[in-house]
């Protein structure tokens, strides 16, 4: 990812039961403790924040930094829809994150952060096999389910394997912690593999 001009503070988004991971884009609900004030400091910053999940079973009406994990991502709101008491928001999850230290702004966070990119370890020849794989994979699966088909035609447009990993990661049943471990790993041969 090429080097953007962005603060290198940014408020934090916390969000409870989802990793997000980098190299797409998602639609997420948050809950009303996602007022306007906050929101107006993300516009602020250009619509750029910093995601971070909540670590399981912890209430997120009431958490201290050591409720959230260290390593999110960085992410830029395109637009938000008002839907009830909550607003769904369309994010684009631009690159993997690690906190440097984080600062309290009023009942939430600010955090000033490094990117932490993937390591570029496959060759040319094994980049086109594991993305071949995932995708005869994901085709074999899904014959599995009615209407799939859509989906399956949208992965088979995807060229690179983090966005074909941020793609399909939600909808693999792993726990919440196992997520986490996951977007931790720096290696793309070694996520890959694991994936």
């Amino acid at each position: 990812m090429k080097e953007l001009d962005i603060n290198k503070e940014l408020p934090v988004v916390h969000i409870s039961n989802l990793v997000l991971f980098h190299g797409g884009e998602i639609t997420v609900n948050l809950n009303k403790r996602f007022n306007e004030e906050y929101y107006d400091k993300i516009k602020e910053e250009n619509f750029y924040a910093i995601a971070l999940t909540l670590k399981s079973n912890k209430n997120e009406e009431s958490y201290t930094e050591d409720d959230l994990y260290k390593v999110g991502t960085l992410i830029r709101i395109k637009d938000r829809k008002k839907i009830n008491d909550t607003y769904e928001y369309n994010i684009d999850v631009l690159e993997r994150v690690k906190v440097e230290k984080f600062i309290v702004d009023g009942s939430c966070f600010r955090a000033t952060y490094n990117l932490e990119p993937d390591i570029m370890d496959l060759d040319e020849k094994s980049n086109k096999q594991m993305l071949d794989y995932i995708k005869n994979l994901t085709a074999e699966i899904s014959k599995n389910f009615r209407g799939t088909e859509p989906y399956v035609e949208y992965v088979n447009n995807i060229d690179n394997i983090t966005s074909i990993i941020a793609s399909l990661v939600p909808y693999v049943n792993l726990p919440l912690e196992e997520k986490q471990e996951f977007l931790e790993i720096r290696s793309l041969k070694k996520r890959s593999l694991r994936f």
